[in-house]
């Protein structure tokens, strides 16, 4: 009886991988959300300048930053061996950080090291 319980969960974990979510890291943060085989997104009660600016700091400490564009919320950078985009943006009355991560040369998903940098920036950032 056991196993027929498990059976739907696991079907609904191998259908829909995107609606996988993680725990929050922070009382301020949301849980981490995987929205894409290289995408995770995290909503945070912080300002947009003040999450930017810890995302900004969490990435160039784990890698090198290649680009910033505080207009538009965007950073890129290259962080082991992968390309990596987090962007920033308000949404309603908390901040959303994307964090996108793809390695060998842009080819290949990190969701792994996308999850990682959520995690630090969320961490860092949350009130």
């Amino acid at each position: 009886m056991r196993t027929l319980a498990v059976l739907p969960a696991l079907v609904l974990f191998l259908v829909l991988p995107g609606c996988l979510l993680l725990a929050g890291a922070a009382a301020g943060a949301g849980a981490i959300v995987v929205t894409g085989e290289d995408t995770v997104t995290v909503d945070i009660r912080a300002s947009r300048d003040a999450v930017y600016a810890t995302a900004e700091d969490q990435v160039e400490s784990a890698g090198e930053v290649t680009g910033t564009y505080p207009e538009s919320g965007i950073i890129n950078a290259e962080v082991e061996d992968s390309k990596v985009e987090v962007a920033v943006r308000t949404v309603d009355d908390f901040t959303r950080v994307r964090v996108k991560a793809r390695k060998l040369a842009g080819t290949v998903p990190d969701l792994d090291l996308a999850q990682k940098l959520a995690r630090e920036i969320s961490r860092a950032a949350a009130p």
